[in-house]
C-alpha cells in the first residue's frame, strides 16, 4: 500500500507540474501531503479544500507560501465581492484528460469549449431530435 501511495504522489506531482495550475482543489486530508511537496509546486498561488475534517494548526501554519482558503471562506468572499461572470470563449480550455501513462509518461489532451458544445448538441440531436 506504501508504495502505491508514494507511486500516486509522484503521479499527482508529475501533473502540476506539468500543468503549472496555479489554484489547486482539494480535500482538507491533501493538505499534508501537499505540504510534504511543497518545495516542488513553483507555480500554486491559491489552495482551496473543502473542510472535511478537521486542520491540524500545525499544517496551516506552515503554509504560508500559498494563499490557503477553505471553500467556505471562498463562499464568503464571493457574496462579499459580487463580480459579473466572465463567460469563456469558444477556444478555452474547457478541460484536459490525461493517459494512464501505463506505458510511459502520461499524455495530455486538452479540449476546448467549442467541442464540449459541439458533444453536446450532437448528444441532443442523434437522442432527442432524431430519437435514437
Amino acid at each position: 500500500m506504501q508504495i502505491f501511495c508514494e507511486a500516486m504522489i509522484l503521479l499527482i506531482l508529475f501533473l502540476l507540474l506539468q500543468t503549472q495550475v496555479s489554484t489547486l482543489i482539494c480535500d482538507s486530508k491533501q493538505l499534508k501531503r501537499l505540504h510534504a511537496i511543497s518545495s516542488s509546486l513553483e507555480s500554486i498561488k491559491n489552495v482551496l479544500y473543502f473542510e472535511d475534517e478537521p486542520q491540524d494548526s500545525n499544517v496551516m501554519d506552515n503554509m504560508n507560501k500559498w494563499r490557503v482558503l477553505s471553500f467556505n471562506e471562498v463562499e464568503k468572499l464571493g457574496k462579499e465581492n459580487p463580480a459579473h461572470p466572465t463567460l469563456p470563449s469558444s477556444t478555452d480550455v474547457a478541460f484536459i484528460m490525461y493517459t494512464s501513462g501505463s506505458t510511459g509518461v502520461p499524455k495530455v489532451s486538452s479540449f476546448s469549449a467549442l467541442y464540449i458544445l459541439i458533444v453536446v448538441m450532437g448528444f441532443i440531436y442523434l437522442f432527442i431530435i432524431v430519437g435514437g
